[in-house]
């Protein structure tokens, strides 16, 4: 199932790269597009294609940037499923969607989550990682609650980032706080309380969100070369989120040991890391 993620992806990704006009969309949010569309093709597949190949041959480390990857895929995809106009490429994301979310689904069913906290290290600094992996949905949380009750007030539109169309804009605060933001907060929570499933959500958690906003950096640099007003190409300030987020999962997975030490469950039923 995720070596189809990856073959329609990327089918999907160098088609819009590839083919001019692919994106009957607004001039920003056609850029966009293409700009996800070299994300996927240069970070995205590769590093998902890297993670199945090792969880096959049973590195756990792998199975978590395994399952981090898919739900990077689903959240990106869900701009094409549900934000784009219709293209030529629709029932290929739609399939790549379909994908992704069983892939997901089979990927976390399948971890083997007692050895994650077996091999858990006590002192990788878990609560330190916890809070910055909440804080990006905190103040998501804070910024779209004022721009949605200004809109109710005022009848003034809430804005993105990027100048996108205002239903673009609704999906973004539709999908970030129905998903992104609850994902991360039980992710951020559980991994406060040092359990194995919050070291693995954590994992996946930092490294989806992380990559994601490589996308981010990509799709400001084309929207700002397709001459849309007021947009300037990513500068060095775009880079401490994702650098932040994946130095994160990379100190969470360099924390899981060789040697395997048994530990009980605890008083809630779920697995605690040793050493804690």
């Amino acid at each position: 199932m995720s070596g189809l993620v990856v073959v329609l992806n990327s089918a999907a990704a160098a088609a819009g790269l590839l083919v001019d006009g692919l994106y009957p969309d607004s001039a920003v949010a056609a850029a966009a597009f293409r700009g996800n569309d070299l994300a996927v093709v240069l970070v995205g597949m590769p590093a998902l294609t890297l993670a199945v190949i090792g969880a096959m041959r049973g590195s756990l480390r792998a199975h978590l940037v395994w399952i981090g990857m898919l739900a990077y895929t689903i959240y990106n995809l869900a701009y094409y499923v549900f934000g784009a106009q219709f293209n030529d490429l629709f029932l290929l994301h739609v399939a790549a969607f379909i994908s992704s979310v069983f892939a997901f689904g089979l990927a976390l069913v399948s971890l083997d989550v007692t050895s994650v906290g077996e091999r858990s290290a006590p002192r990788v600094p878990v609560r330190w990682i916890s809070v910055l992996l909440v804080l990006p949905a905190a103040a998501i949380v804070v910024l779209y609650s004022v721009s949605s009750v200004r809109f109710a007030i005022t009848g003034q539109q809430p804005s993105d980032v990027l100048p996108m169309p205002p239903e673009r804009v609704h999906l973004a605060y539709a999908l970030d706080l129905t998903l992104l933001v609850p994902a991360v907060t039980v992710a951020a929570v559980q991994l406060w309380r040092r359990t194995a499933w919050g070291y693995a959500l954590g994992t996946a958690a930092c490294l989806a969100v992380g990559v994601y906003q490589l996308n981010y950096i990509i799709q400001k640099t084309f929207v700002a070369g397709a001459g849309v007003a007021g947009v300037t190409p990513s500068d060095p300030r775009d880079l401490p989120v994702p650098a932040v987020l994946l130095t994160s999962a990379a100190v969470l997975l360099l924390g899981l040991r060789k040697a395997q030490t048994r530990s009980a469950p605890d008083s809630t039923g779920a697995t605690e890391m040793s050493g804690t």
